[in-house]
């Protein structure tokens, strides 16, 4: 079943689109890897979508996208008082091994999982309001 999308923007290297249960569905484009700069500028868009309310990450990785250190200790560390949880969708092995060093090494401060499927990930997020 689709679900309505309220609000989105595409930007070159991203697109982030609010949907109408309060997941907001950020899909990287980039094959390279993701600094600081790239991950702020996603956060800003996300503020400029999500209109206020609580809301869950569901981040879609490109194929060959991965995430800089200095990146993922931010990103792990970052506070939003309106985000509940992220759930990261994978699509090779070696992004895989990459989230799960994230989240044992890192430990992100909201329930963080990685995926390999998108809906399991939905219905994990649902879980979460």
């Amino acid at each position: 079943m689709e679900v309505e999308i309220i609000r989105s923007l595409d930007y070159e290297f991203f697109h982030v689109a609010l949907r109408a249960d309060n997941l907001v569905r950020i899909v990287v484009k980039t094959n390279d890897t993701v600094e600081i700069d790239l991950a702020k500028e996603i956060e800003d868009a996300v503020d400029k979508v999500r209109g206020g309310s609580k809301i869950a990450l569901l981040i879609l990785a490109n194929e060959w996208s991965m995430v800089s250190m200095e990146t993922r200790t931010y990103l792990a560390n970052r506070q939003n008082p309106d985000k509940i949880a992220e759930a990261y969708i994978v699509k090779s092995l070696a992004q895989k091994l990459m989230g799960n060093v994230y989240l044992s090494f890192n430990k992100p401060i909201y329930p963080t999982k990685i995926f390999t499927d998108e809906e399991l990930a939905i219905t994990w997020l649902k879980t979460k309001f």
